[in-house]
């Protein structure tokens, strides 16, 4: 096991002895101590569930949330806090020519992904239908949330969470939040959508924005000889459940350079 995995399995293994799904963030550092591992900040941030210890996996295994202010809580049953990517089929994979920018291939980072996806009208095509369409484009930031929300009817109460939003779009006061990240992993956490749509649905309850509907959407992207693969997975949540995400509709890109005239 990594150092990361070490970590969580004593962390798994405290509170199990202890009878207390909460750890603190003292108990976090004091962990971290003692596996020499650098930034505690990381040590609990887990984006797929292969990176969890085998421990934490067996049976229906446990999932970790973030409480906010350091502290942590191991919630059982792993398929509720990670969400298996849908298979994509041949009638939802596409040839999408195109002149690539010089740099498009710059670097590897989220904002490059989704910069090449919204250059390319990818976005306006998978999310209106209408390479025409003209939304509003917010870059990423992060920001803090509070307040309350349910895992498959459990109240779950968190203070000042942290969240980075990749990118989020507006459209006639629809919103779509972004999470980006290269390769194709097999999973992912749910709270990545989710904490964003928290975010975003307090504001519409409350009237202080005009928000109609708000979608989440997962971006991937594989580099390939020639180009790039994107899959995009839009996602919804019916009611403020991290249990109650939907899968909207699902589409794959396969970036096709042509030459410039």
């Amino acid at each position: 096991m990594g150092k990361k995995q070490d970590v969580l399995e004593w962390l798994f293994h405290r509170s199990q002895n202890s009878g207390d799904p909460v750890i603190t963030g003292d108990e976090v550092r004091r962990a971290c101590d003692l596996f020499h591992f650098r930034n505690q900040f990381d040590a609990t941030k887990v984006d797929h569930s292969r990176l969890y210890p085998e421990t934490m996996k067996r049976g229906a295994g446990h999932f970790i949330i973030h409480l906010g202010k350091g502290s942590h809580q191991f919630v059982p049953n792993t398929s509720l806090g990670f969400r298996r990517f849908e298979p994509i089929g041949p009638d939802d994979s596409i040839e999408w020519p195109y002149v690539p920018s010089v740099l498009n291939d710059f670097d590897s980072s989220e904002a490059n992904i989704l910069s090449v996806a919204f250059n390319q009208l990818i976005l306006h095509d998978f999310l209106y239908g209408d390479r025409r369409a003209n939304p509003q484009i917010y870059l990423a930031r992060r920001t803090k949330y509070t307040g309350l929300y349910t895992i498959a009817e459990s109240p779950v109460s968190v203070t000042q969470v942290q969240m980075e939003m990749d990118l989020v779009l507006e459209r006639n006061g629809d919103i779509t939040v972004f999470e980006a990240k290269n390769g194709f992993p097999d999973d992912f956490a749910v709270h990545q959508l989710f904490h964003p749509y928290l975010y975003f649905d307090d504001f519409k309850r409350a009237g202080t924005l005009g928000i109609g509907r708000i979608d989440c959407c997962y971006l991937q992207r594989r580099r390939c000889r020639g180009g790039s693969v994107l899959r995009l997975h839009l996602y919804r949540f019916s009611d403020r459940d991290l249990a109650s995400i939907e899968l909207i509709r699902a589409k794959e890109y396969k970036l096709k350079m042509e030459d410039p005239l």
